[in-house]
């Protein structure tokens, strides 16, 4: 059964699809990370955004071609990669999200800085013309809310339905110091892993303020789990693909 568990706070923002992932991949280990289709399984319904439209991961997994499609957006595709501002390189394009008028396209990363790279078009009258593009580390979209990362303060038993995390936010937020009361966890379970969104309340100053580095140690957070590990991959579901953080 696959569900989400709200363990504290007010209601989390995310924005949900419903949509069923492919089957698991062979061979995998019980040392390696979660591969595409299971980590998708894992993360359930959330989108993720690299700063400019949200979409499934979902779209990520499998084979890509639209670089050597000869549609419209091909075309539109392959002259931005000549260009010197679009280079990204790169096989394996795909379209991740589109609407009407709109189109996010993905590929896996060429330079490995990130994971994939991106771009997004917009039709015109013209065809469809690029509007932005660049390295892409997806990330959880979780409304006004601060992400976190988040490791394993103690070693958890196979039976455990209580984790000892580290947490700490992401962004910058003026050395705000998180705790039980302005942190939330988001709880996925799957077969093969249970994934774990951590974020911080909202910040005071609103979304687009501007806020120092201050370094702020990681911050001891509690979680109770509904269901025990019962031998699940422990992964940070903040970014994709998910971080395994049990090993």
């Amino acid at each position: 059964m696959r569900r989400w568990l709200i363990c504290s706070g007010m209601a989390l923002s995310f924005v949900l699809l419903v949509a069923c992932g492919p089957a698991d991949s062979p061979g995998q280990t019980d040392n390696d990370p979660p591969r595409a289709a299971e980590t998708a399984r894992a993360t359930g319904d959330i989108l993720y955004t690299c700063g400019q439209t949200a979409f499934d991961p979902r779209g990520l997994e499998g084979a890509g071609d639209l670089e050597n499609s000869e549609a419209v957006l091909g075309d539109a595709l392959r002259r931005l990669l000549k260009t010197p501002d679009g280079t990204m390189g790169g096989e394996g394009w795909r379209v991740v999200h589109e609407k009407r008028n709109e189109v996010l396209v993905a590929a896996p990363s060429p330079k490995g800085e990130h994971p994939y790279v991106t771009a997004l078009f917009r039709r015109s009258k013209g065809g469809w013309k690029p509007a932005g593009w660049g390295d892409c580390l997806p990330m959880a979209v979780i409304g006004e809310r601060s992400p976190a990362l988040w490791e394993l303060g103690t070693q958890p038993s196979d039976d455990a339905t209580q984790l000892q995390l580290l947490v700490e936010e992401r962004a910058c937020s003026g050395g705000r110091k998180l705790t039980q009361d302005n942190t939330r966890a988001d709880i996925k379970y799957s077969e093969e892993a249970i994934a774990i969104l951590m974020s911080g309340d909202p910040l005071r100053a609103g979304k687009n303020a501007a806020y120092t580095c201050i370094g702020v140690p990681p911050s001891p957070i509690t979680i109770e789990l509904e269901e025990p590990i019962w031998g699940r991959q422990l992964v940070d579901a903040g970014s994709y693909p998910p971080t395994r953080r049990d090993s």
